[in-house]
């Protein structure tokens, strides 16, 4: 029996090492294996975006160039421009269609192997069946970019791409991946068995060795194992053990019993040992994962559970959504205190909401201090509803040693399939939905494709409306505002209007926006001054005078420079300054108090008067009201035009009327659209009026018989003094 269980020991070691060694191969194996398969997907679709790219800068150029050899109808020119671009590398071919879908060029590089792939199949000599075939091959990528000139289409540059250099380096890129990472995972295997070996194995083959000369009978057998470890320990035990036995062979059988539990003791040690390295390997995969600072989803586990949420909705068809989150001032609090405490505001806000959020829910880290959160089967609604628990989680102010901190975010919420089909889309949507957010101070957006400036109506309008500007090509439409009491016409308001050539009539609310988000506000509105101040300089040449109301945007008033230019307009087409009217919104007034006040009391140095546009709807006090200089409250139209349906409308227009009276403020009510309202406004003695009962926004000539018709007498709006 006891031989029997020599030949046990001696056939258990061998065994133990080929299980750990298998062991961990396969962990480093299936993690290279993932990581690797990760990067393939990913530097395969950023080839596959910079082939786009390329295709597409390419196309453009391709497209303004050929303007003019189209116009001079120089169609060797064209032909040679083809072929410079068809020489570039993964461009198979490149031809000039005419609008009607005709070829204008002809030239086809014979020598490409797609061309001399369908040679035996198609005519080589007719261009368009033969892109038709190359369109057909499924590594040809097609692209197509318009040829403009004065807004007109000429045609269209036709190009057609191989992405078979593209996946030849992704194939090549996940070979050298594989490669590596087999070196990496023999590397890490032997590194790993040769500590295990010289920490574990080799006391361990010590102590089996003595325990066979022990079990042949060789009592003076001594076993050094130099640790003070339980191996030592064990060591140290089983010498003593063996001196024991040589003194009395009478203690054999409780010797033998002792050698029994000292085996089952290294066997549990030995397991011990193996346990703690499976959860050092899940601890890495973890770390790779996760972020090291919060310990959230990192990026790359948020970008692979939003495909998997992408795959499941596809399948159940049903919908999710997405939050981005980004601090609001984070980068005055690093640069103020320091990068160590930013990281542990970092690390406070992370605990905070993740105790918001479902279990099932994904809240992790992006970067920096932007943060997402995935909510499987959710709806819109129901992201609203994590927003607001998300920004509630944020009001109690937050303590980091010692220092108590009040932390603001916008959020931005996109949904599946409503605003992207896959992770990249979604997280696009849901970033322009925060930054929507944040410009508005509003806490969280839900995403909106006419707020999104890289929609291609919007960029393809951002230039059409720069050119409109620079081509003198909008125009002015006038609302006259009547006087309540005597009925007389005491002015305008000035309104900008873009007949778009080819896409017609574009509302304000759709190219405002536009041009105040790319910087293009300032231009337009100096566009919009210049030319209603000329108006107002020709209707006085013919004995006219119509004091005008400008609309002032947010953006406006960041411009230092915008009271010189109105002065400037005044002296060059000598307007009275008393007889032009600046209309800004309440909201733009509280965005930033000091600058307004600094723009504002420049303008009333003019003798220009001030109003506040759509008052009512904002959230300006009473004490920054009376601070600025403002002449003049503008009722909003949604007051107005529910005063028949609604007592708390009628209330609210006749509560702004008698605090405009005490202030000592002239009174304007906008969307009067029917007598009733005409009617009771006069009767509230509220000061003038606008709305289409009155008349609908016109052009200057339909002004000026609108004028005429009803022969009203034009008088200078009456300007109160607050002094």
């Amino acid at each position: 029996m006891f031989k029997s269980r020599i030949l046990s020991a001696g056939s258990w070691y061998p065994s133990l090492g080929r299980r750990f060694i298998l062991l961990v191969v396969i962990v480093l194996a299936s993690t290279m294996g993932v990581t690797t398969l990760v990067n393939y997907n990913s530097q395969n679709s950023l080839f596959l975006q910079n082939l786009q790219n390329k295709g597409s800068m390419v196309g453009r150029f391709l497209a303004e160039i050929s303007v003019e050899a189209i116009l001079s109808y120089d169609f060797v020119t064209l032909n040679d421009y083809v072929r410079d671009v068809t020489g570039g590398e993964d461009i198979v071919y490149a031809v000039i269609v005419s609008p009607d879908g005709k070829n204008m060029t002809s030239y086809l590089d014979f020598n490409d192997p797609y061309l001399r792939q369908i040679s035996t199949s198609a005519e080589l000599t007719q261009v368009m069946p033969v892109i038709k075939q190359l369109n057909s091959l499924p590594e040809i990528i097609s692209m197509e970019f318009p040829i403009l000139f004065g807004g007109k289409a000429l045609g269209n540059v036709v190009l057609g791409m191989t992405s078979k250099r593209v996946n030849d380096l992704s194939r090549q890129d996940l070979y050298r991946q594989l490669l590596g990472s087999g070196f990496i995972i023999l590397f890490l295997a032997a590194c790993i068995f040769l500590v295990f070996r010289i920490s574990a194995l080799r006391p361990i083959v010590r102590l089996v060795e003595g325990y066979r000369r022990v079990s042949q009978g060789d009592l003076d057998t001594v076993v050094n194992v130099s640790s003070d470890d339980e191996l030592g320990r064990l060591a140290l035990a089983f010498n003593k053990m063996v001196a024991k036995l040589k003194a009395s062979t009478q203690e054999k059988d409780t010797v033998l019993v002792q050698l029994q539990d000292l085996n089952a003791n290294l066997e549990s040690r030995v397991e011990e040992r193996t346990q703690e390295l499976a959860i050092v390997n899940k601890e890495l995969e973890h770390l790779a994962l996760h972020d090291p600072l919060t310990n959230l989803p990192n990026r790359s586990l948020i970008q692979d559970r939003l495909q998997q949420c992408v795959f499941e909705a596809k399948r159940d068809k049903h919908s999710f959504s997405v939050i981005m989150m980004d601090l609001d001032r984070f980068k005055e609090v690093n640069d103020t205190l320091g990068h160590n405490f930013g990281d542990l505001l970092l690390m406070e806000v992370g605990q905070r909401l993740r105790q918001v959020i479902r279990e099932t829910d994904t809240f992790g880290r992006l970067g920096g201090d932007e943060f997402a959160v995935i909510l499987p089967g959710a709806d819109i609604e129901t992201g609203m509803l994590v927003a607001n628990k998300l920004l509630t989680a944020l009001e109690d102010s937050i303590n980091i040693d010692g220092m108590e901190l009040s932390i603001s975010a916008s959020l931005g919420i996109a949904s599946f399939p409503e605003h992207g089909v896959n992770p990249s889309s979604l997280l696009k949507s849901a970033d322009v939905a925060m930054y929507e957010a944040k410009q508005n101070k509003e806490g969280y957006c839900v995403y909106q494709f006419n707020n999104d400036p890289n929609t291609p109506r919007r960029l393809s309008l951002m230039g059409e409306l720069r050119r409109a500007v620079a081509e003198d090509t909008l125009s002015l439409a006038f609302q006259p505002k009547i006087h309540l009491q005597s009925k007389k016409v005491i002015g305008a308001e000035v309104l900008l209007r873009w007949q778009h050539p080819d896409k017609g009539f574009i509302p304000p609310d759709e190219f405002i926006p536009l041009a105040e988000q790319t910087g293009l506000i300032k231009p337009l509105t100096e566009w919009v001054i210049r030319n209603a101040f000329e108006s107002y300089a020709r209707w006085c040449g013919s004995g006219l005078r119509v004091p005008l109301a400008i609309n002032l945007s947010m953006y406006n008033l960041r411009d230092n420079h915008l009271p010189g230019f109105v002065n400037s307009m005044l002296a060059q087409h000598h307007v009275q300054s008393s007889d032009i009217t600046f209309e800004i919104t309440e909201g733009t007034i509280m965005h930033d108090p000091l600058q307004t006040m600094k723009i504002l009391s420049a303008m009333e140095d003019m003798g220009i008067c001030l109003s506040i546009d759509d008052f009512g709807t904002g959230y300006s006090s009473l004490s920054n009201l009376k601070k600025l200089p403002v002449h003049e409250l503008k009722i909003d139209k949604a007051f107005v035009m529910d005063m028949a349906s609604d007592n708390d409308d009628v209330a609210i227009v006749r509560t702004i009327i008698d605090l405009a009276s005490n202030l000592r403020l002239s009174v304007v009510a906008e969307g009067v659209e029917s007598e009733h309202a005409f009617e009771l406004l006069k009767t509230m003695g509220c000061d003038s009026a606008q709305g289409y009962f009155i008349s609908k926004p016109i052009f200057e000539s339909e002004f000026l018989q609108f004028v005429a018709q009803r022969k009203f007498r034009l008088e200078p709006q009456l300007k109160i003094s607050r002094k």
